[in-house]
This record gives structure tokens, sequence and C-alpha cells, in this order.
């Protein structure tokens, strides 16, 4: 069971590293842009949140 937990854990990791890297090429692609939704500004929130 613990190699299971083990698994599951790193992989949640890898994935949330992979959202977390798509999120910032999405906002880094917007930046140019001089006007910023309230979504794009709420998931720049949770994606500082996912970091602490």
């Amino acid at each position: 069971m613990l190699a299971r937990e083990y698994w599951v854990d790193s992989f949640s990791q890898f994935c949330r590293a992979a959202i977390e890297k798509l999120t910032e090429n999405i906002l880094e692609k917007r930046a140019g842009s001089t006007r910023r939704t309230a979504a794009e500004k709420a998931l720049k929130n949770d994606l500082q949140e996912c970091r602490r």
C-alpha cells in the first residue's frame, strides 16, 4: 500500500507542476495585453496559492 501512496503522491506533484507551467505560459502570452480579465487574475492568484 505504501508504494501506491508514493506513486499517487509523485503523480500528483507531477500533474501540479505541469498545470503550474501551463498556467504560467498562458499568463505570459496574455501579459502583452493591457487588459486582464477577472478569470486571469483569479488564475494567477490560484497559481501563487499553489506554490505556498
